[in-house]
């Protein structure tokens, strides 16, 4: 049966004992489904990728009238004739995977791409964070606005933490339209504005750094469990990150094999930026020559701790010490941008800087790491000649602030702190406040 498909002639569509269709005269594939109950089904049949479609437009009553089952039969129509199949994206939305689905596909191929940290990091932001809030949303149906309210509501409380949940986000639903799960072009994050973060300009101080070494001279003196006690591997790990302006974890993991003293550098096989040349000053060689002299055999771990592993935990470490210290807004990452500001207050250029922290790319390295390597160790020196001024600096304005203050400290609680490269001289007496 064909007839004009409009209010009046659907009104006076009467159900039979069985469903039948009335099909319109003008809008090809537009169908008014007359059911046995007297409901009225509109929908659009065509016929795309070898086979024939029904797209359902909706039931006729409430707010929805044959005029705008009309309207939509023709976009839908417009949308097949340019080759869209608006009847498989809706089944695709039905039987799509949820955000929990796709993030866990994300991860497992993560795996072969990303370092033990980055993954660490994606797994915690996905249980506090993504999953709550999508986890079993359908893919399809998260929305801009869905990640905008997320977004905001994890800003307010953690402004950093929402930018690397949006990135992580942006990752996932980029990997979905890869993957067929939502239509190319989609990504609902783009748009969403992040936080502005601040930039952390904290650097150690020549006092600081005298007050820092006073500690671990004498952490060195006392026995375990006693309360200033702090295993040697930390120890070696803290003076090892201050005198090479290493990561945390190049230091922390950093293997006998990656020891070249004879070339006066780490050679990292990885690191965050991938494989990397640390040069290393005379002072950070020497602490290293004394302790190849009394390494184990068997453990391959410069920093290893009592079980013989690679030292772990060096964060909660340093978060004791800081608090006896009066140095709790210094996190260990500050070590490396001291490092940094020592080498610019030397005059020591910025891309020489660069060099030494290893901030450049391996193409960027490979083009001047030859032509620069003897200027890289200058620049190195020079940083450690103005450390160690630096240090010798705060080591004597410590002594004449304790001088100007009385504390009743005994005599058996001062540290010497050395007042050069040459242990044998020179050394200053300062008494460590409690």
């Amino acid at each position: 049966m064909r007839k004009r498909l409009n209010k009046t002639n659907v009104d006076r569509l009467e159900p039979r004992a069985k469903r039948y269709d009335v099909i319109d005269d003008q809008i090809r594939g537009f169908v008014c489904r007359v059911n046995a109950s007297g409901s009225k089904t509109m929908v659009l049949r065509y016929r795309l990728e070898g086979r024939n479609w029904s797209h359902k437009l909706g039931v006729i009553g409430g707010d929805f009238t044959v005029a705008q089952a009309r309207r939509r039969a023709a976009q839908v129509r417009a949308a097949v004739d340019a080759g869209h199949n608006p009847a498989r994206e809706r089944e695709r939305e039905r039987k799509g995977a949820t955000f929990g689905e796709a993030a866990e596909r994300f991860m497992r191929e993560a795996k072969a791409r990303c370092k033990p940290a980055t993954l660490k990091s994606h797994r915690c932001l996905l249980r506090a964070h993504l999953l709550p809030a999508f986890g079993s949303t359908k893919i399809v149906h998260i929305k801009r606005a869905d990640v905008a309210d997320l977004n905001t509501k994890i800003g307010e409380t953690t402004p950093v933490t929402a930018n690397r949940a949006r990135s992580l986000l942006s990752l996932i639903f980029d990997a979905a339209e890869t993957w067929g799960m939502r239509a190319e072009g989609t990504n609902p994050c783009r748009g969403v504005r992040g936080f502005r973060e601040k930039m952390r300009k904290r650097t150690l101080t020549g006092v600081e750094r005298a007050r820092l070494e006073v500690a671990l001279r004498e952490a060195e003196g006392v026995r375990k469990g006693h309360p200033l006690y702090i295993g040697p591997a930390a120890i070696t790990a803290f003076r090892l990150l201050l005198l090479s302006g290493a990561r945390r974890n190049e230091i922390c993991h950093l293997r006998w094999s990656e020891v070249d003293l004879d070339g006066g550098c780490l050679r990292k096989i990885d690191s965050k930026t991938g494989p990397k040349v640390i040069l290393l000053s005379k002072r950070a060689i020497e602490l290293l020559r004394r302790l190849e002299a009394q390494r184990e055999d068997g453990i391959p771990w410069v920093c290893a701790n009592s079980e013989g592993r690679h030292l772990q935990n060096l964060t909660r470490t340093w978060i004791g010490l800081r608090e006896r210290i009066d140095l709790d807004d210094v996190t260990i990452h500050d070590f490396r941008r001291s490092f940094a500001t020592d080498a610019m207050n030397a005059g020591v250029p910025m891309p020489m800087v660069s060099a030494m922290l290893g901030h450049t790319n391996i193409a960027s390295t490979a083009r001047y790491a030859h032509p620069l390597t003897a200027t890289v160790r200058e620049a190195l020196e020079a940083t450690d000649d103005a450390m160690a001024v630096k240090t010798r600096e705060g080591a004597e304005r410590l002594r004449l602030e304790h001088e100007r203050r009385v504390y009743g400290v005994a005599s058996g609680d001062a540290v010497a702190v050395s007042g050069g490269d040459d242990d044998d001289g020179g050394a200053t007496i300062i008494p460590l406040r409690r």
